[in-house]
């Protein structure tokens, strides 16, 4: 009777036909395990002391900040902070069976003792000031992205964060997802060989929520800036570095007017330049068709090529890599939020800290302003 070959074996042999015929097969891959200790697990289990939480700005995000912290089961909310008296009844109904103070002045969330971390989700106009205020009253912060409207901003606030004896967490749970983790892991580790290119997309079928402060860059700090700093993380993180130089173009060609007074962009095509002649090209929009809209991340290599999103590689001629034990899964805000709580804990620096912000927030700067020059910018010439 013929053996059974092994599952290793059957994809080093399937991969090898790939190879020979021209294709490259996707193999799913595995992250490393988020935290430090590879024996430890995450409680669910409520603690007899659970974190102090507060939150400034009880909008969309942030309710669904406040709802995802609430399902760790490790903190109780003792202050709520917002200007709209609707959001605050949002917030209580959110923090049902607990008991927060209520404030409109952010400072005097702040100045409450009870209050050990705080999650600000804010327009971004308020980001700076209230990031900086936030780590020199001794909060820890969960932050919302992007660490302001400009790279001098950025900076800024970065400065302030190292400086205070505080965990601060921005507000990027791509890092927290298991696929993103697992491709990007294998960059890292040369699997795909010298990354040469990168090419993403989010191509919307729909608009942005018509909000006053969305809709105006002078606020939101464009699209780029308020939405794409995501992407902004993930090349930067991916490629261990910053874009030396960016050049597109972009504006409004469709969604003119809409909403009236709409100050931010539609549409843009970038193109960024990191060490080593290694460039990405990002294009965002807003106005797509479906089914020919969506978003991808790919990483092209010496050696094969990875799906970001999928969390899957493609390799030209090479067995597959070896299998690691996932210990992701589940929602990425969820596990951004149990890392943040944890690292508080432990008084750890947390995987998303304040250093990809700054690069990310600072790489979508430089995008904003090769588009809105309409020529090839220097990171060095950014403010």
């Amino acid at each position: 009777m013929a053996r059974t070959p092994s599952r290793r074996r059957f994809l080093e042999s399937a991969l090898g036909a790939a190879s020979a015929a021209g294709l490259a097969l996707p193999l799913k891959l595995a992250a490393a395990p988020l935290v430090a200790d590879p024996d430890h697990r995450p409680t669910l289990e409520r603690p007899e002391r659970p974190l102090r939480l507060g939150i400034i700005g009880i909008g969309g995000r942030g309710s669904g900040l406040l709802r995802t912290f609430l399902q760790t089961r490790q903190v109780e909310v003792v202050a709520l902070c917002d200007i709209d008296s609707e959001a605050i009844q949002r917030g209580r109904a959110i923090a049902q069976g607990m008991t927060p103070k209520v404030y409109e002045d952010y400072r005097e969330l702040l100045a409450d003792g009870a209050v050990e971390a705080v999650i600000t989700a804010t327009p971004v106009d308020l980001h700076h000031e209230m990031g900086i205020r936030t780590v020199r009253a001794g909060k820890h912060n969960y932050f919302e992205k992007p660490m302001g409207l400009s790279a001098r901003e950025a900076e800024e606030l970065y400065q302030a964060a190292a400086k205070a004896d505080v965990v601060f967490q921005v507000g990027f749970q791509w890092v927290y997802n298991a696929a993103f983790r697992a491709a990007i892991e294998a960059v890292h580790e040369g699997l795909i060989g010298d990354v040469r290119f990168v090419h993403a997309q989010r191509h919307g079928a729909g608009d942005l929520p018509h909000k006053p402060w969305l809709m105006d860059r002078r606020r939101s700090g464009d699209i780029i800036v308020e939405q794409a700093v995501h992407e902004m993380n993930v090349f930067c993180w991916g490629l261990k570095g910053h874009p030396e130089r960016a050049a597109g173009f972009g504006g409004i060609n469709c969604l003119i007017d809409s909403p009236p007074g709409r100050s931010v962009m539609d549409h843009y095509a970038l193109t960024m330049e990191f060490p080593n002649e290694t460039r990405v090209c990002y294009s965002h929009m807003f106005y797509a068709t479906a089914p020919l809209d969506g978003m991808h991340i790919y990483f092209f290599g010496t050696r094969g090529a990875v799906d970001v999103m999928k969390g899957e590689i493609y390799l030209k001629s090479a067995p597959p890599p070896a299998p690691r034990p996932m210990r992701l899964s589940g929602d990425d805000t969820f596990n951004a939020a149990l890392d943040f709580i944890e690292k508080v804990r432990r008084r750890q620096p947390p995987e998303a800290d304040a250093l990809k912000g700054l690069l990310a927030t600072k790489a979508a700067v430089l995008g904003r302003t090769a588009l809105y020059k309409g020529k090839p910018v220097l990171w060095k010439h950014i403010a």
